[in-house]
């Protein structure tokens, strides 16, 4: 999310530029486009920052408990939280994305109220206060308040977002939203403790294996810069594209929702 909102302010930012410059050939008395920070104040103004106190942190959420009633999960997506969480893609039967909702769990409460800035930012309606106010310590709502498509909310150190993208019957956003609420776990977040290890070179022809510590119960996914993953009966391997610099990632999951990246780099040769 907050890569959008850079994207945003670079747009911002370039449009400003072209108008200064544009401001330069016209005739003296001219009007220029808003500066980026008249626009900031503009959106400060529709989203101050004033928040109840955050009350506890939150451990996790437990995800096993985000069931919707006539949709299945069809798609997943887990990323640390500042590079966009946890996205999840519910549909119907004939696969037509009904519902995401996104996750990101922070160690801190200011992080997760940074990261719902960042997502309001690329929100193309101007959302109110949630009426329900029990659906954050920070929550934003469509429709007045009501939330029937979207929610945008954090509660202490978790931001979330519900988006129903068509109608489904008996399920708002706000609806949603509640149950995200009801499945958080509070306490101190431990995020899963994992590491990624490497040989200090690999053959650039064969590759080399890929050693994982990862806690009991969590789910990863690997990548690769500079090569590709396969597995292999001892294990997943990595492939270099050529001789040279050689990174992998683990994206490392629990089953409440808090991602640890572990990465180790080596060289092909």
């Amino acid at each position: 999310m907050r890569a959008e909102a850079k994207l945003r302010k670079l747009i911002v930012a370039l449009a400003g530029a072209c108008g200064l410059l544009a401001s330069g050939a016209a005739l003296a008395g001219s009007k220029s486009p808003p500066a980026a920070g008249n626009v900031d104040a503009a959106f400060r103004a529709s989203y101050p920052l004033a928040a109840r106190p955050a009350r506890g942190a939150i451990a996790g959420i437990d995800l096993a408990k985000l069931v919707l009633p006539g949709l299945q999960l069809s798609a997943r997506s887990d990323r640390a939280a500042a590079d966009g969480g946890i996205v999840l893609s519910f549909a119907e039967r004939s696969g037509a994305v009904r519902v995401l909702i996104h996750l990101a769990m922070f160690a801190e409460a200011d992080a997760a109220r940074q990261d719902i800035d960042a997502e309001l930012h690329g929100v193309a309606t101007v959302l109110v206060p949630a009426l329900d106010p029990t659906l954050g310590e920070t929550a934003w709502a469509d429709d007045g308040g009501k939330g029937t498509a979207i929610v945008v909310a954090a509660q202490s150190n978790l931001a979330y977002s519900v988006s129903v993208l068509d109608t489904v019957p008996g399920l708002s956003a706000a609806a949603i939203a509640s149950l995200v609420r009801a499945a958080m776990v509070s306490g101190a977040p431990a995020f899963p403790a994992a590491t990624v290890r490497l040989p200090a070179a690999i053959d650039a022809r064969k590759g080399g294996s890929v050693a994982l510590a990862i806690p009991g119960g969590a789910t990863y996914t690997l990548r690769a810069d500079g090569g590709y993953i396969a597995q292999s009966a001892a294990g997943p391997v990595v492939h270099p594209f050529a001789p040279g610099a050689v990174t992998v990632h683990a994206t490392v999951v629990d089953a409440l929702g808090r991602v640890t990246v572990a990465t180790a780099a080596t060289r092909a040769q």
